[in-house]
């Protein structure tokens, strides 16, 4: 697979390069084979995607509550929490409790998650579902983010690439996996960085859904099957789907890689 330089040769892209961020795609020399109408099915989920008007209108809303906020380091736990809980209405009620914590212990808040937060009727967001309901589980996520914290402010304004995060906040974050630290930083570039993280590769080895939906597109029912390892293949998928006749708007959208992510996972539901 070929790549060209992209964003001052540090981040990378498929045979694919947009002018003005990701502008008019240029094609691929050597087409890539895959399942036609799986093609037609990936479009036309990856279309649902940007047109999820429950989503974008939790994005809006965290974006609207992290624009009120001063430092980095404000905006930053608010996204945690977020990312955490999975659902903004956390944010919206508790998000003076959170901020707190830069300057106090998890115990001052302990009732809060306890009884308020970790109610009977309470439940994670759907990418947290399998997250345990308890203070403890909070509280080690909580310490080691904010631990992090002081690092990871410094990351952000020295410009670290998207896989260096990713590597030390999946490793050093309790709890955050491939999907919540995906999810916190796809935060992060959008919110805060306009963009400017933009990852190099979908991060799939660790996925269930993700990595289901590309070997589905590509008619295959094992990794070894590809002709190529599954996150240069999900590459591949990029490249095909801005070689298409896909919405101009979808293909020049900065995010679209975030939003592709999504789309793998929910389009491979249909095989079943």
């Amino acid at each position: 697979m070929k790549f060209l330089a992209y964003s001052q040769e540090r981040i990378k892209m498929p045979c694919v390069l947009m002018d003005n961020q990701l502008g008019d795609c240029m094609e691929c020399k050597s087409p890539i084979e895959h399942k036609s109408n799986r093609l037609e099915e990936l479009i036309g989920q990856l279309e649902k995607e940007y047109d999820d008007g429950c989503s974008e209108s939790d994005f809006k809303k965290l974006k609207e509550t992290i624009e009120k906020l001063g430092g980095l380091d404000e905006k930053l736990i608010t996204i945690f929490h977020f990312i955490f809980f999975g659902k903004f209405e956390v944010i919206e009620k508790y998000n003076e409790s959170f901020l707190s914590l830069l300057n106090n212990e998890p115990e001052n808040i302990k009732e809060i998650i306890e009884e308020e937060i970790f109610s009977p009727e309470f439940k994670y967001g759907n990418h947290r579902k399998y997250c345990k309901k308890s203070y403890e589980y909070y509280r080690e996520a909580i310490k080691s983010f904010l631990k992090l914290l002081p690092e990871l402010k410094n990351d952000l304004k020295s410009d670290e690439p998207f896989d260096t995060l990713y590597k030390k906040i999946s490793k050093k974050v309790y709890s955050f996996g491939r999907t919540a630290t995906w999810d916190f930083l796809e935060i992060i570039d959008r919110k805060l960085l306009k963009g400017k993280l933009y990852p190099a590769k979908l991060y799939l080895r660790d996925s269930t859904g993700p990595k289901e939906g590309v070997l589905y597109f590509f008619g295959v029912d094992k990794i070894n099957e590809l002709k190529e390892n599954l996150e240069e293949a999900g590459m591949d998928i990029l490249s095909i789907i801005l070689n298409s006749n896909i919405n101009n708007k979808i293909k020049k959208d900065r995010f679209l890689i975030y939003k592709l992510e999504d789309a793998l996972c929910n389009f491979q539901k249909g095989k079943y």
